[in-house]
């Protein structure tokens, strides 16, 4: 029996078929789930089982598990929704270890992934926020975890994606070629081959079968001589004036040399034939998702959200493929010019001879035709593939990440400088993890220094201190803001905190939800100091991901009446600010201003 896990809610059970790898290649056999309904797991037809994780958009999920009979009961520990901030498809990934020191992963099928209609403006959103990413940094999409036993299931993962291995191999092909061509333009393979041409008597060195047959067939060719040799006809001698005389000449057109040029033409006219393919898939720029059940009339599926994503994906693919295109026609008309000219297509590996064996150059070559040829060959997904698609949160981090960088440019600062800074955390959590890219980013204008940190640790020891943040936690083990800017003037910093938060106005000013507002002062000006002035941090807004239906734009928490006398560096101090594709950067541009002004 194949392992099975069980999805309940209180009204409905689904039983998914679990898999030993992830199947993306038909879309038309996913399960519908419901963003907002909870869910219940069993795990069944599995056993001797000593520790459970559960994964979805490769983050691990907070599970309590226990045992019932032959079944382990698996329940979600956080009060949302499993698949909250989860838009367009998904999977669940069951990672088992058992009890004699095995583990081993295990895929649902697909998941379609039913949003409310009244949230429907959050999937345009979200497709704006994602053609933001896709155009000033498109890396940000394609990020796999740095653990090495999850990079299995990313969807950017070589041995996943065949058709990334396909770039792959091209590019090592090509690197290859570039780097043997001067061989092969001065010390290519040659044989000496006979060149017969119609010339003088006196320049033939050898008499041939060839030579005679010219002589017998053009008489018209000979002259009477007096010589003692000659042919002799009707007692007269005659001699040719002219015949076929043959010369030696050294040339190119070896089997090897037309095998290696075939070869290049090949991967040429596979490329173009690669290029049209993937032009076609966007052109049609249509999905097909079908569910094994409708969804409920109340829920819609997120399908725009899972067609930017191949879109985004296959646009690259397309421009990978231009340049190869470009690259090869280089690389062919160089290889045709030195060896020779040849627009045979090969359809297999050439034969092993003793050139392609023994002389280095030739050897590289002949390897790269066997690697090409040698695995199967990549077809275009006849469905379309599923994205291992980040939730809601990350893709609205990246997209602010991109917002404040712009920021500060607008305002006028230069950035002189970043990099990757790894931090150390002391628990093993999935949500605690190292970027992949840059998180460290230095700007200056004029005396001020400015340093945007993205994914920063606030440790509780005081005297802990990475990256050059000089701030600690003053009860327990440390914090990870989404982001913190610090302004150096004259050796002296100062500090503010952001966080982005994929979430409306009412539910971050909610007291009774964890990481709104309430919270957050209480996480950040309360119990964060600076290590230098042992002062408090006083700077602190929350980034709004969600429109809605308030006309204020930015929320400050110092509003009474009071505050409102006070200068607007002081009621600028913090607060909530929307931004997003719909509400623009003016009002987070002027809050960034304000922290920086002097």
């Amino acid at each position: 029996m194949k392992p099975l896990l069980e999805m309940r809610t209180n009204n409905s059970v689904i039983e998914l078929e679990l898999f030993d790898e992830v199947n993306t290649k038909d879309l038309k056999k996913s399960y519908v789930v419901y963003q907002d309904v909870k869910y219940d797991f069993r795990l069944k037809n599995i056993f001797n089982i000593s520790n459970i994780e559960m994964i979805v958009n490769n983050e691990n999920v907070d599970i309590v598990w226990g045992k019932e009979a032959e079944e382990y009961v698996i329940e979600i520990s956080r009060n949302s929704s499993l698949f909250l901030l989860t838009y367009g498809m998904t999977e669940i990934i069951v990672r088992v270890e058992f009890l004699d020191g095995d583990e081993q992963y295990l895929f649902t099928a697909p998941l379609s992934v039913a949003v409310r209609k009244e949230y429907e403006n959050s999937i345009e959103s979200l497709y704006e926020m994602l053609n933001v990413i896709y155009y000033k940094n498109d890396m940000l999409l394609y990020q796999s975890k740095p653990d090495n036993k999850r990079r299995q299931i990313d969807l950017f993962n070589k041995v996943d994606n065949k058709l990334e291995a396909e770039i792959d191999e091209l590019l090592l092909i090509l690197q290859t070629l570039q780097k043997n061509f001067p061989y092969f333009l001065k010390n290519s393979h040659m044989l000496t081959e006979t060149k017969y041409r119609i010339d003088s008597l006196e320049k033939v060195r050898s008499l041939e079968a060839k030579n005679i047959q010219h002589i017998v067939t053009h008489p018209e060719e000979l002259e009477i001589t007096y010589n003692a040799n000659g042919i002799f006809v009707n007692k007269n001698k005659y001699i040719p004036r002219k015949t076929l005389v043959g010369a030696s000449e050294y040339t190119c057109n070896t089997y090897e040399n037309r095998m290696i040029v075939s070869f290049i033409w090949t991967l040429l006219t596979h490329i173009k034939m690669r290029k049209e393919e993937i032009r076609n898939l966007l052109k049609r720029n249509e999905i097909d998702v079908y569910s094994k059940t409708e969804p409920k009339k109340e829920y819609v599926l997120c399908t725009k959200i899972i067609q930017q994503y191949i879109r985004i994906a296959y646009t690259k693919y397309e421009e990978k493929f231009l340049e190869f295109q470009k690259q090869f026609s280089i690389i062919y008309s160089k290889y045709s010019s030195a060896l020779v000219n040849d627009t045979t297509i090969l359809n297999k590996v050439p034969e092993p001879t003793p050139a392609f064996l023994e002389i280095y150059h030739y050897r590289n070559v002949f390897q790269l035709i066997n690697l090409w040829f040698g695995n199967s060959k990549i077809k275009m997904p006849q469905n379309n593939i599923l994205l291992q698609f980040s939730n809601a949160d990350r893709i609205y981090e990246y997209y602010c990440l991109l917002g404040l960088y712009d920021v500060l440019l607008d305002l006028g600062y230069e950035e002189i400088l970043e990099k990757r800074e790894t931090y150390k955390y002391k628990v093993n959590y999935v949500k605690f993890e190292n970027t992949e890219q840059e998180n460290t980013f230095y700007f200056k204008k004029d005396n001020i220094q400015v340093t945007l940190y993205y994914q920063p640790v606030i440790y509780s020891n005081q005297a802990t201190t990475t990256n050059a943040i000089e701030l600690f936690r003053t009860d327990r083990s440390f914090y990870t803001p989404d982001f913190i800017i610090k302004k150096t003037v004259n050796n002296k910093s100062t500090y503010g905190i952001l966080d982005a938060k994929w979430r409306n106005r009412d539910t971050l000013l909610d007291k009774r939800k964890e990481g709104g507002m309430q919270d957050l002062v209480y996480k950040y000006l309360y119990s964060v100091v600076d290590a230098g002035t042992m002062q408090n941090v006083e700077f602190l807004w929350l980034l709004q991901g969600k429109d809605d239906n308030k006309g204020i734009k930015m929320w400050m928490q110092r509003n009474g009446m009071k505050s409102r006398q006070q200068k607007e560096k002081f009621r600028l101090a913090s607060g909530i600010v929307r931004y997003t594709p719909k509400s623009g950067n003016a009002e987070l541009k002027k809050v960034i201003y304000t922290f920086l002004s002097n």
